[in-house]
């Protein structure tokens, strides 16, 4: 793998990890590729990667609609860990 392509790979991961540290609740695929402007693809690699190390978690939750009901759809949302969110949140900006 190219230096390019590692360096690639850690803007996206570093992206993915400062968008869930904002929401402890979690992201679903879609959201995360909106708040960090990466195409899904992308999102789903670095996702992986995360999850394989354990610094994400992962569960399937019910959809909300634009009005605030449920709408019987569930959706993948990922979210970091405890450990790692301690973590992140001590280091200095």
């Amino acid at each position: 793998m190219s230096e390019a392509m590692i360096f690639e790979c850690g803007q996206i991961r570093d992206s993915l990890i400062k968008a869930l540290y904002g929401r402890p609740e979690g992201m679903h695929i879609g959201m995360l590729s909106e708040a960090t402007n990466l195409d899904r693809g992308k999102v789903c690699y670095g996702l992986g990667i995360l999850e394989n190390e354990g610094i994400i978690k992962s569960g399937y939750k019910m959809i909300k609609s634009p009005t605030g009901t449920e709408n019987g759809l569930t959706a993948c949302f990922y979210s970091l860990t405890e450990v790692w969110r301690s973590i992140y949140s001590s280091l200095p900006e």
